[in-house]
C-alpha cells in the first residue's frame, strides 16, 4: 500500500472555492465514467467475490449468475410483519435487464482524495466495490450525499441522478432494517 498526499475531501471542501468545487466534480464524473464502462458477467465483488450491500440488507452473498437472483437476494430477509402491498411494490420496482457495470461501491466524500491544488489525487476504500446493476452506484452514493455541507449542489454533476424508482425501493428496503 503507497501513501498517497492530500486531504480528503470531507476535509478540504470548507475551504474550497466554487470553481475548485466544481472541477473536483466533473474529475469525479470523469473517473467514474471510466469505471462505470467497464462492463462485468456476473454481480459481485471483482474477481467473483461476494457481493457486499452494506450494514442494513443481508451482508453478503453471491456472486449472482444474474440480477434477478440479486433483487431475490436482497428482498430474502424482510421481516414478516412488512405490510403485503408496500413490499409488493417496492419488490416490482426492480427491473432485472440493467448493464451490469464496475462500481467503487462507497464513494463518499471521506474517501476521496485531493492534493494541494484541490485536485484528486485517490478514490479509496474500494473494498464495497465490484460489479453491481447499473443503479447500485447511485443508490449507494445518493444515500450518503447529506454527509457533507454544500455538496448537494455538485452531486448531480458528479453521478447524474437516475434510477429514482430503484433508490426509492432501496430506501424502503434500508428503512425495513
Amino acid at each position: 500500500m503507497d501513501y498517497i498526499p492530500g486531504r480528503t475531501l470531507e476535509q478540504a471542501w470548507p475551504t474550497m472555492t466554487d470553481e475548485q468545487k466544481t472541477t473536483v466534480s466533473e474529475e469525479l464524473h470523469g473517473y467514474l465514467m471510466q469505471i462505470r464502462n467497464l462492463k462485468g458477467m456476473y454481480i459481485g465483488g471483482h474477481n467473483h467475490g461476494t457481493a457486499s450491500v452494506g450494514k442494513h440488507i443481508p451482508h453478503q452473498g453471491g456472486p449472482f449468475a444474474s440480477e434477478k437472483l440479486f433483487n431475490e437476494f436482497l428482498f430474502s430477509e424482510i421481516i414478516d410483519t412488512v405490510p403485503e402491498v408496500p413490499h409488493y411494490y417496492a419488490k416490482n420496482s426492480f427491473r432485472d435487464d440493467h448493464k451490469i457495470v464496475s462500481t467503487q461501491g462507497d464513494l463518499a466524500p471521506r474517501n476521496i482524495t485531493v492534493d494541494d491544488d484541490c485536485l484528486v489525487s485517490a478514490i479509496l476504500d474500494c473494498e464495497m466495490g465490484g460489479w453491481y446493476p447499473a443503479w447500485w452506484e447511485h443508490f449507494k452514493f445518493y444515500y450518503v450525499v447529506h454527509q457533507v455541507k454544500k455538496w448537494e449542489p455538485y452531486v448531480s454533476t458528479i453521478l447524474p441522478p437516475e434510477f429514482s424508482t430503484e433508490f426509492c425501493a432501496m430506501f424502503y428496503l434500508y428503512c425495513l432494517r
